[in-house]
């Protein structure tokens, strides 16, 4: 038993730590919203407004969330595209809610990694690793004033 227990104690010592990557990006919304695959996946029917305060006045709150997405780029280390990924699934996630509650807009849309506020009217908040992005987005669906 004892000759066991020293063998698996020298095998983990020599297999060395292992290193997770969690690289943080800001990265800008007008880029995702002005992809291809963007134009094809959002319509005009839901307004996103990005950034603390953006709530319109006599707006009529429908509800919020928080909603968590994940992206892959086209090899392992394509950080950007699988952010880009990411924030899209997010933000078609977001529009398809938005609808089912018969909001019109998405708003005070911040990132929201860990719990952590990033808030911004043009940039969201990307964490990439070896398996993959991470953006995390909190907002709030609204009926907008006529």
């Amino acid at each position: 038993m004892k000759k066991y227990l020293l063998i698996c104690l020298a095998g983990a010592t020599m297999s060395g730590p292992v290193l997770a990557r969690n690289m943080e990006y800001k990265l800008n919304f007008s880029d995702v919203l002005a992809s291809v695959e963007a134009k094809a996946k959002l319509d005009q029917s839901v307004t996103f407004r990005f950034g603390e305060n953006t709530t319109p006045d006599g707006a009529q709150r429908k509800g919020d969330r928080v909603i968590k997405r994940a992206g892959k780029g086209e090899d392992r280390n394509d950080d950007l595209v699988a952010c880009d990924r990411a924030a899209l699934s997010a933000l078609v996630f977001l529009q398809q809610e938005a609808k089912k509650v018969s909001a019109d807009a998405v708003v005070e849309i911040v990132s929201y990694y860990k719990n952590i506020v990033f808030s911004s009217s043009t940039s969201f908040e990307c964490h990439a690793g070896n398996g993959g992005a991470t953006v995390v987005l909190k907002a709030v669906y609204v009926t907008l004033p006529k």
